[in-house]
């Protein structure tokens, strides 16, 4: 893999983590950067993604209480 390529991890880190950790480290073990986006509505992750579930939320001109009370 060429070195510093930057791949984005996208998951529901409220009930995914751990995977979405070992994704990053096999990412990252072969001289990859790993970029996370949370796309949780069930609580928070265990680490700080570089894109939160707020963040995504804003992006799509909503947030994420509007997100969740649609119950989709």
């Amino acid at each position: 893999m060429e070195e510093n390529r930057r791949i984005l991890v996208i998951g529901t880190g409220d009930t995914k983590a751990d995977e979405l950790l070992f994704m990053r480290e096999r990412i990252e073990a072969v001289g990859g950067v790993a970029v996370r986006m949370d796309v949780s509505v069930l609580g928070d992750p265990p680490y700080r993604p570089e894109h939160d579930k707020h963040a995504v939320a804003r992006a799509a001109d909503t947030t994420i209480e509007a997100i969740i009370a649609s119950g989709d």
